[in-house]
């Protein structure tokens, strides 16, 4: 199994280390998702192709607490060490949209898969800032 080691800095920055590293997930992770997602890459994709078929997700607030579930999913599954528990849900994710990918060109998809690596990566960056705060995580 996957073990990602960091080194415990004690308790008093353990708690700052809790903050920071869940401020950085859950909350930048959103807003830089959203931003790339929503702001860059749907609008540039209407622009720059008006006559195929969007399929734009409706009810964008939903999404966006997808999203952010997705987020503290993502930042207990690496802090559990458990990686495996993302692939799950990202198969699982992608079953069930697939029958309306089928007759798209790959660019919606494209889209669904930048959004969730973002969220992976500001999970996992979360998530060792967090571990470096957590002892009981690293050794028990």
């Amino acid at each position: 199994m996957l073990e990602l080691k960091v080194p415990f800095y004690g308790w008093g920055l353990g708690v700052f280390l809790w903050i920071i590293g869940s401020w950085i997930s859950l909350i930048i992770g959103h807003y830089v998702c959203s931003h790339i997602v929503d702001k860059e890459l749907w609008p540039r994709f209407k622009s720059d192709f008006p006559d195929e078929k969007v399929i734009h997700p409706k009810g964008r607030e939903i999404v966006g607490w997808l999203g952010r579930c997705e987020l503290l999913m993502f930042t207990i599954a690496f802090i559990n060490n458990w990686p495996q528990g993302i692939a799950v849900w990202l198969g699982v994710k992608t079953s069930v949209h697939w029958a309306g990918w089928k007759n798209d060109t790959g660019r919606t998809f494209n889209i669904f898969l930048i959004g969730n690596a973002i969220n992976i990566i500001f999970s996992f960056l979360g998530a060792m800032i967090i571990k470096a705060g957590t002892p009981f995580v690293l050794h028990g």
